[in-house]
């Protein structure tokens, strides 16, 4: 178990504001020429923590289904059955609730309020308001949850607000560990160790220790906040370490929710950078996400796509524009599927982990293609791009023995998508190798999500 930690001591993160602010390297001049995937995330030694968030994240979501899969008739009118999910992934117990929920809302930013509106708005999505996961076909069932697990592996979450019934797209951004200030750095690293603690916690089942790390995130997040707003004020000059700051904080400013702010913050960095950058592929992937929280643009998806499309260009090495830009023209998958097929064709072709640092890869997009096609029972389209995933998935085994969960998932994807074909019986043979070795609530959940299973109840 995990050693209980005296948080009293920690409320009041170890950075403040101030004496971040006093210890920007003002004295580096020279103005940035680059602002490339590769630029903000150079290839580091191996982490294990940079892949273990994202794929912890996709097998916490998946164990959780079990609470409501098992609670039958009983299961949370919530669209999903977000208090039972939320619960199961945040361990149990005191404060396990909004824990778990916190876990799902920092998988693409934000905290316990943006994970309830991340369960409650996909489903919404794809099974209509108020309706009870519980009443659902087994198909329909592993349709949201291969939409909740995909929206942890790639970052992207899509939701429709059950109000207006507009489209919400939020994207996760990764923290920049080496860019910026001293001060800014450090306060970067703390917010990731905080993430690891949070990760080892909820392992440990310690849903309540986990709880408090996030807090002592979102209090580090609010006094980043601070300091962006404290240099916006300052009138701030080109120097490459202001620059370099005004990016990194931007960032964190999103990834807090504050969308106003990272507008401003983009703003000012292209005041200060004057247009004279050489490589701007990442920035270009920034202000496409900014376009999509835009009032003031009528038509945000359109531009959107037209500049992760010159993002695309500039970075063709890099998976996260081509990601993004596959989950907006889902949307309209008549119109648009060519024009998604050659996106991740590009994808095969240039995709290069080897040139920057990134949890994403092309693990993430076939699993979120396969997802789309099968949502939209394009039952072959969805067997080819499972299968992709699974081709995929040998790297994350050999890493960490918790991707058996999302090993699984795919494989489940494969077997529904041939029994969507009419092909029953490979599709029962795959489901017989996935469960053959699972007993109680892990085999209930299985069941519960294969399309064939409660034909022959």
């Amino acid at each position: 178990m995990l050693v209980t930690v005296l948080f009293a001591a920690m409320v009041t993160p170890s950075l403040t504001t101030a004496n971040v602010i006093d210890n920007l390297k003002f004295w580096d001049e020279t103005p940035l020429q680059n602002v490339g995937f590769s630029d903000l995330y150079p290839k580091p030694l191996y982490k294990k923590s940079y892949i273990g968030w994202t794929i912890l994240g996709a097998t916490v979501v998946a164990a959780g289904v079990f609470s409501y899969f098992t609670a039958g008739v009983g299961a949370p009118s919530a669209a999903m059955g977000v208090s039972s999910v939320a619960s199961f992934i945040g361990g149990g117990g005191a404060g396990s609730y909004m824990a778990g929920l916190s876990i799902v809302g920092s998988t693409v930013g934000g905290n316990a309020m943006v994970g309830a509106a991340i369960l409650n708005g996909i489903s919404y999505g794809l099974i209509g308001a108020g309706a009870k996961f519980a009443t659902l076909s087994t198909a329909a069932k592993f349709g949201v949850m291969a939409t909740v697990t995909a929206t942890v592996l790639d970052g992207v979450a899509i939701f429709r607000s059950p109000d207006t019934g507009k489209l919400h797209y939020v994207s996760k951004l990764i923290l920049p560990e080496k860019f910026g200030s001293d001060g800014v750095i450090e306060l970067v690293k703390e917010i990731e160790d905080f993430k690891e603690k949070i990760v080892e916690a909820n392992t440990e089942g310690e849903a309540e220790t986990a709880s408090r790390y996030q807090k002592l995130i979102e209090i580090n997040m609010d006094h980043a906040e601070s300091m962006l707003v404290k240099l916006l004020e300052s009138n701030p000059n080109n120097s490459r370490s202001v620059q370099e700051d005004l990016l990194a904080l931007s960032i964190l400013a999103y990834e807090n929710w504050n969308f106003d702010l990272y507008e401003k913050g983009l703003k000012e960095f292209k005041r200060v950078t004057r247009g004279n950058l050489d490589d701007s592929g990442y920035l270009l992937y920034l202000e496409a996400i900014n376009y999509l929280h835009s009032s003031q643009n009528s038509d945000q998806v359109k531009t959107a796509l037209r500049t992760l499309g010159q993002s695309i260009r500039q970075n063709p090495y890099a998976i996260e524009p081509i990601i993004l830009y596959v989950n907006l023209l889902s949307d309209d998958l008549s119109n648009n599927e060519q024009q998604m097929l050659d996106k991740i064709d590009y994808a095969e072709e240039n995709y290069n982990s080897n040139k920057y640092t990134s949890p994403y890869s092309l693990l993430a997009l076939f699993f979120r293609v396969g997802t789309i096609y099968y949502n939209h029972q394009r039952c072959v389209k969805a067997k080819q791009y499972f299968e992709k995933a699974k081709n995929e998935i040998g790297f994350i085994k050999g890493l960490l023995p918790s991707s058996d969960y999302l090993e699984n998932q795919i494989q489940l994807g494969i077997a529904n998508s041939y029994y969507c074909m009419a092909d029953k019986k490979k599709a029962w043979e795959i489901f017989r190798e996935i469960t053959e070795s699972m007993h109680g609530d892990e085999l209930t959940a299985l069941r519960q999500q294969f399309a064939g299973y409660n034909k022959y109840q």
